[in-house]
């Protein structure tokens, strides 16, 4: 009797659990309430990692609230998982990261998932994304001829949502923190010390807007649904007045939005160019153009299907001296999220589209482009605060150098054996110090540059001390080796293993190209790059012996330079890049790793062992 009522009590507990589990899942999906359901499936995670819904939930959210870096952490525990949309999670995640060969291996996976799936709405937008990433990995040169500043307003304002110009005053709609309502400010430079801020409707939010007449202006104004419609307004003293809407763009059509108008006038013609999910849009918010009778009569709306994808197509503006037009969204071939696209827009039809390249482009959201007397505005979350807010910058062109030199300039400072770039404030009299410092700090390099190597690679068993493999062989080969490493290892490791090739191997190889484009980019008549570089050894073979491996792997790391892209730093290897050896073999090693050649596992396959077996890039130098 006892074991009968055991079995009805247990049984009635997992029913109320799972129940829970059912209850959650649905509550998930029905109203997306991630905030508060995240810690919760990650509890549900540590408890059972056979199920997983938990850590797919959990990838989900990351995502979806630009964890990006999270986000890939998690899904290599739930590697597994035959969901494809977590395959595009993942791989955008990587792509906001910069990190574009593992958004295409991750990307590739996700298609034969898809295709067993037999799902054709996810094959198409994996098959676009290793499109993109494929010309993002030919295209990934940032150019140098603009000087880029950022805006930073009062901490009252968190985020950006539009800018324009109106009259000679630059225009912003902010979202505040507090605040459900909008905020109109009003900045008569590219300065952010004279603002004025303009009241806001009550009960609505208003968007982009756009001038048409001395005190006149369109305006998106949206209902707390986020329907929005476009109105005719102006500015008074301290308050926005909306007079009236524009017939035809009104939210009148089941489940339509019209917003982001852009006027202009051409031909002696006034046009207004809009944005809006109607029914014959291709999906998300599409590009319309239509022509303005009068200010709030428009007619003869067409969608420029030429421009428009089945993702936001956002942003639209026209730059009248040479009828181009300017347009954001995360379809076509770019860095990752919203990009900046062009087109010629002669005779109100767009031809070839074209990409505006890294700089104006980030590998975040940037959108909201405009042209003022020669000077490029946007709006992008690509600072280091990336997955918070909107910021506004401006591009000027590039001034002409100077003719001042100076002498040798460290561009790092010594702090605990290893060179750093964290919390300098560096300053010369030189433009193109500066500039590069600046660089380096944006990319967020960590320093030292550790690049790992399998156990006596390259070249096994030889005592030369160069080579002619290169390190980018050598990474990729390294990187197959993965299962080797898991074989030669305890279930237990798999996570510290896949961390190591993860965070360790491929982190030091993104590091190391991003550090050679900067080279590329930078290298000019007046200045020259001292790269230091010192290399260890794990304690396998006599100290004599790893001395030369670790020439021999500094040597591939040379001939990976002269290699880099087509040989283009081919002929500025020892003129304009110079290097500066401190090689270093066993008695630099950690002792506490096994120096017996019989266990296999502890000398060569352990964590403890990899971590040695590396080069390290541990400081610049840039000389005037």
């Amino acid at each position: 009797m006892f074991r009968l009522f055991l079995i009805i009590i247990v049984s009635l507990f997992i029913n109320i659990v799972f129940s829970q589990d059912d209850y959650k899942l649905k509550f998930w999906n029905e109203n997306k309430a991630y905030k508060n359901l995240k810690d919760y499936f990650i509890v549900k995670y540590e408890r059972d990692t056979t199920k997983l819904i938990y850590i797919e939930k959990i990838i989900e959210y990351c995502y979806k609230n630009k964890d990006y870096k999270q986000c890939t952490q998690y899904f290599d525990k739930g590697i597994h998982t035959k969901n494809q949309t977590l395959y595009i999670y993942c791989g955008r995640s990587y792509k906001h990261l910069e990190k574009f060969y593992e958004a295409k291996e991750i990307f590739e996976k996700g298609i034969k998932i898809a295709q067993k799936n037999k799902n054709r709405e996810s094959l198409n937008v994996l098959n676009q994304e290793v499109e993109s990433i494929n010309w993002v990995i030919k295209n990934n040169k940032k150019t140098s001829a603009y000087h880029q500043s950022n805006i930073y307003l009062h901490n009252n304002f968190s985020n950006i949502l539009s800018l324009n110009w109106f009259n000679e005053s630059l225009i912003l709609t902010i979202e505040e923190k507090n605040n459900s309502n909008n905020n109109i400010i009003i900045t008569n430079s590219l300065d952010s010390n004279s603002i004025k801020t303009k009241n806001n409707l009550s009960n609505s939010k208003t968007g982009t807007l756009t001038q048409f007449d001395i005190n006149k202006f369109y305006i998106s104004v949206c209902d707390t649904m986020n329907n929005c419609k476009i109105g005719i307004g102006s500015l008074r003293s301290d308050s926005l007045i909306i007079n009236k809407y524009v017939n035809g763009l009104l939210s009148n059509e089941l489940n339509s939005t019209f917003t982001m108008p852009h006027f202009f006038n051409l031909n002696n013609k006034n046009y207004l160019l809009f944005c809006s999910n109607k029914e014959d849009s291709k999906g998300g918010l599409d590009i319309y153009l239509g022509e303005l009778l009068k200010e709030d009569s428009i007619s003869n709306i067409r969608n420029l299907n030429s421009i428009n994808t089945i993702y936001d197509d956002i942003t639209p503006f026209i730059d009248l001296n040479d009828t181009t037009l300017y347009f954001s969204n995360s379809w076509m071939y770019g860095y990752g999220g919203l990009d900046i696209f062009k087109t010629k827009f002669k005779e109100l039809k767009s031809s070839k589209i074209e990409n505006l390249g890294m700089q104006i482009n980030s590998s975040n959201n940037d959108f909201n482009f405009r042209i003022k007397d020669s000077v490029y505005t946007l709006i992008s979350n690509r600072e280091i605060d990336k997955n918070c807010c909107n910021k506004y910058y401006h591009f000027s062109k590039n001034k002409s150098r100077n003719n001042q030199k100076d002498s040798l300039k460290i561009v790092f400072v010594k702090e605990k054996d290893s060179l750093t770039i964290q919390n300098l404030n560096f300053y010369t009299k030189s433009y193109d110090t500066n500039k590069v410092f600046n660089e380096l700090k944006k990319l967020e390099i960590n320093f030292p540059v550790k690049l790992y190597f399998h156990n006596d690679i390259p070249d096994p068993k030889s005592i030369k001390t160069t080579t002619k493999i290169d390190y980018g062989f050598t990474y990729n080969e390294y990187i197959k080796l993965k299962k080797e490493y898991m074989f030669n290892n305890a279930s237990s490791f798999e996570n510290k293993i896949n961390d190591f090739f993860l965070n360790e191997i491929t982190k030091g190889f993104n590091d190391l190209n991003k550090l050679t484009k900067l080279l590329s980019e930078h290298i000019n008549d007046s200045i020259k790059f001292k790269l230091i570089i010192k290399g260890f050894a794990s304690p396998l073979a006599p100290n004599k012996y790893n001395v030369n491996l670790s020439k021999r792997r500094i040597s591939s790391l040379i001939n990976y330079l002269i290699k880099y892209n087509n040989g283009e730093l081919a002929n500025l290897i020892n003129k304009k890049i110079i290097f500066e050896f401190i090689p270093f073999g066993e008695d630099k090693a950690d002792k506490m790793v096994s120096d017996n050649p019989k266990n296999v596992s502890k000398s060569i396959y352990s964590i403890e062992a990899a971590l040695e077996r590396k080069i390290e890039i541990i400081g610049i130098k840039i000389i005037q």
